[in-house]
């Protein structure tokens, strides 16, 4: 699933430990050096359409899948409201882009949207995610909800935050 030069390589730290997840982030991240590429070398409002509705198409699957695993384990923990809020504001950032390319230069609106993926994989998946799939797996081997966000705290000091 690689392209001819991924900006940004899949590697254990994008790794959550739900399988399910990190094929899924794996894709994501596919798509973003499919638009970084882009990006430096196309300014086809017809490339950038299709990517952001692949990212589209990629919301609508993955969001359902992840929350399906994480609000299972949160229920009505204000960390699972956060995290639900997180992924519509991502839906409508990828509407905007939509509404952009009839309005922008495609450069200027790929240029956008990468800033925007690349801040999401740091700021959600390498942060909000590995957190709330650290707690997932502590809940399914048995630990308390309350318990598990700690030992997830825990883990998520030092280097890994």
């Amino acid at each position: 699933m690689a392209t001819n030069m991924d900006i940004f390589p899949w590697n254990n730290s994008f790794a959550t430990g739900i399988d399910l997840i990190d094929e899924q982030h794996k894709q994501l991240l596919f798509l973003i050096n499919k638009l970084a590429i882009h990006t430096a070398s196309d300014d086809n409002q017809e490339t950038l359409q299709d990517v952001i509705q692949e990212l589209s198409d990629y919301v609508e699957y993955h969001f359902r899948a992840e929350e399906e695993i994480m609000l299972g384990c949160f229920d009505d923990d204000p960390a699972a409201q956060g995290h639900l809020e997180s992924h519509h504001e991502f839906e409508a950032q990828i509407q905007g882009f939509k509404l952009e390319i009839k309005e922008k230069p495609a450069q200027e609106v790929m240029h956008e949207a990468l800033a925007f993926l690349v801040s999401w994989l740091v700021l959600h998946i390498l942060d909000t995610d590995a957190w709330m799939t650290k707690v997932v797996c502590h809940v399914q081997q048995g630990v308390e909800l309350e318990a598990a966000k700690k030992l997830a705290d825990e883990e998520m000091e030092g280097p890994t935050r």
